[in-house]
């Protein structure tokens, strides 16, 4: 309390420094995407540059198991170049089957991998990492509703996606990057684990947590705005 009230000022400081981030956050978010966002991703993707997506070669980025599973036979690979799942079992090549279909398909749209999950409600468990970070199915939220009114929400990436021996050329759809300062993860990560709609424990050190999809997506399409 003593350190409090000698550095008071800091504090207000801060206080007010933070109110006019979020009093002013659509403003600094046009900001950057005209001074940052926009040449560099122009750049990268809107232009001509065509990005090579091999189904079976490119590298996996979301841990081992991914790996391991994707070099079992039998599994099914999504066609889909972003967040891409792999599936074994019954439903595997009906959870694929629609990827890439339909005019601009994103990630976590309507055809996508990760919307068959949530029809499924299947389970999405974390090893090994915590679920703060990675809580992709909460874009299935956004990415599947037609009256998401946001401007400006996506750009449009060309794909090259090898399959074997098949080619297919494809645009698709991802969230602009600059969206991802306003998901406030900290503050979901409590409230999701506060209403028991995430279980989390910890064993041996290692962090494991578990949730159904339709809860969490039932928790971001009915959360007050």
């Amino acid at each position: 309390m003593e350190w409090l009230l000698k550095n008071r000022n800091n504090w207000l400081i801060i206080i007010l420094l933070l109110i006019l981030v979020i009093a002013t956050r659509d403003f600094l978010a046009n900001i950057l995407d005209k001074i940052w966002v926009k040449p560099f991703m122009s750049k990268m993707y809107i232009s001509d540059v065509e990005c090579t997506y091999n189904v079976q070669k490119t590298k996996v980025t979301s841990g081992v198991l991914a790996s391991t599973l994707m070099r079992n036979s039998g599994s099914v690979i999504s066609k889909f170049p972003l967040n891409p799942l792999t599936a074994y079992g019954l439903l595997a090549e009906k959870m694929m089957r629609e990827n890439i279909n339909g005019d601009l398909p994103s990630p976590d749209g309507p055809n996508s991998a990760w919307k068959f999950c949530a029809d499924q409600n299947a389970f999405v468990v974390y090893l090994g990492i915590d679920f703060g970070h990675h809580l992709t199915m909460q874009h299935v939220s956004v990415e599947c509703n037609e009256n998401w009114g946001l401007e400006d929400f996506y750009l449009e990436r060309k794909f090259k996606i090898i399959d074997g021996e098949e080619v297919i050329y494809k645009t698709v759809k991802e969230r602009r990057h600059k969206w991802n300062m306003f998901l406030a993860e900290k503050n979901v990560r409590k409230e999701l684990l506060d209403t028991g709609i995430i279980k989390a424990i910890n064993i041996d050190g290692a962090p494991v947590s578990v949730f159904k999809s339709k809860e969490l997506l039932d928790y971001y399409n009915h959360h007050k705005k």
